[in-house]
């Protein structure tokens, strides 16, 4: 039933009903706040719970409700990082909802004017893809998120490195070679 709520939260949000979807996240993430709670595991259910403050902030944040939608996506952040620290293998599977939580923190406080705040959100998520890279290196698609971050803050020379270094445990990786390809081109070094 829990995931019944996500989905039509999820057309809600497709619709611009922003109102109706906030409302339909909050009861969602009451359903999987109870699952989690119940799941003697405390993995796949706390990380639905981390996917829906993500899915509520952001539709809070379209909603207009920026105070309620940066604590929602902050508590989902927290959330994601304890789920790594639970099920590194299973967090690695959902690490996007991590990355969309953080990216759509840092938009909202641009957009509020909090560009100092925003740089700080990206530093923490490099440093603490950094120190999951540490603690797993043979999970690859730390590294990837780690490249796709540097990307996005257009830092070419590290995401071309960490794609490389994705390249170097997993050779065919047609993904990460097509990004590291796009890296050096944003860098103007064609011959690589």
């Amino acid at each position: 039933l829990a995931h019944n709520y996500w989905e039509l939260g999820d057309v809600l949000q497709a619709e611009g009903r922003w109102p109706e979807a906030v409302n339909v996240f909050r009861q969602c993430l009451a359903r999987y706040e109870k699952l989690a709670a119940a799941d003697v595991t405390q993995s796949y259910y706390a990380i639905m719970v981390a996917h829906n403050y993500g899915a509520f902030g952001n539709a809070l944040q379209e909603a207009g409700q920026r105070e309620e939608a940066e604590k929602a996506l902050r508590q989902a952040i927290d959330l994601f990082e304890q789920a790594a620290n639970a099920s590194p293998i299973l967090f690695a599977e959902h690490r996007y909802g991590m990355e969309q939580a953080r990216n759509h923190l840092i938009e909202l406080l641009r957009s509020a004017g909090r560009t100092k705040e925003a740089e700080e959100v990206s530093r923490q998520a490099i440093e603490y893809w950094q120190k999951l890279i540490a603690a797993h290196p043979k999970i690859t698609l730390y590294r990837q998120a780690l490249g796709q971050l540097y990307a996005e803050l257009g830092q070419w020379d590290q995401a071309a490195a960490e794609y490389t270094k994705v390249i170097e445990l997993k050779p065919d990786d047609a993904d990460c070679g097509n990004r590291r390809g796009a890296a050096y081109s944003k860098l103007g070094q064609w011959d690589k």
